[in-house]
């Protein structure tokens, strides 16, 4: 499986690198990639992820270019017409908003808030990224996101707006912080000009396997083939241990009955 986007993000920020994040906020009808499709743009011209190729990922690229210079950040919406799609070659139409933000590695605030997500991810810990929506956010400004990380603490903020509680009116509070089945949310602001979007951070799925036993050893081979944070429980460490499953995230040694206060389970 390759890099989670915001990884990469966080790792091309620390080398000093600026960068933008293109991130599809809004769709309607056939588009090619749902909410929540990222790519990253950086100076010399890659491109990193995808948020759906073709004529609208062309676009998005050259305006991100533009916004280099500029230094803020720009709504994009892309409609698709039926004589655009035959023009181009294309099958998926419809409409889709896309989030175009400058991330610069001079904002204390930006590096900051990226080297925890990163972390989170790294670690396998849910938590929520609040992100404010509007035209022309200069990429210098330190309060336009913020993370909500699972022990309910907040990292970062966003300028006028009571934070607390407009998430909380969207976000049921035994779920703060974790996977949902919608994990994106494309909220309204007291500003007609700006919205939040909320964002579970997509986490690998995590398996536990009571028992190093042969079933488990090849049991943990497939889930590695699709990415899957693996845990291996036994009471017994000639049968647990890295030698046996190298592709083990966690190795619990302990009895059954004794292990659960041991598993990390969100």
């Amino acid at each position: 499986m390759g890099q989670h986007i915001y990884i990469t993000a966080a790792n091309l920020l620390s080398s000093g690198k600026r960068i933008v994040l293109a991130r599809t906020i809004r769709r309607a009808g056939s588009t090619p990639r749902d909410v929540g499709s990222m790519c990253i743009i950086t100076e010399d011209n890659q491109i990193i992820g995808t948020v759906g190729g073709g004529l609208l990922e062309y676009k998005v690229h050259k305006k991100a270019m533009i916004l280099f210079e500029k230094g803020h950040s720009f709504i994009y919406k892309f409609k698709l017409s039926n004589d655009d799609l035959a023009k181009n070659g294309m099958i998926c139409g419809g409409d889709v908003d896309l989030f175009l933000e400058p991330l610069f590695p001079g904002n204390p605030a930006t590096m900051s808030i990226f080297k925890k997500i990163a972390q989170q991810i790294e670690n396998n810990k849910p938590a929520t990224l609040i992100s404010l929506i509007e035209n022309n956010l200069d990429a210098m400004a330190e309060d336009t996101r913020f993370l909500i990380i699972e022990d309910g603490s907040i990292k970062g903020e966003l300028p006028d707006i009571d934070t607390k509680n407009m998430v909380m009116k969207n976000l049921n509070k035994k779920s703060m912080g974790t996977k949902q089945n919608a994990p994106y949310q494309l909220i309204k602001t007291d500003s007609p000009a700006a919205h939040l979007f909320i964002e579970q951070l997509q986490l690998r799925p995590r398996i536990f396997l009571f028992g190093a036993g042969h079933v488990s050893k090849f049991v943990a081979q497939v889930a590695k083939l699709v990415d899957f944070d693996i845990t291996i429980i036994d009471d017994r460490p000639e049968f647990a241990n890295k030698d046996r499953f190298p592709d083990a995230d966690t190795i619990c040694v302990a009895d059954f009955k004794l292990a659960f206060k041991e598993l990390n389970i969100s």
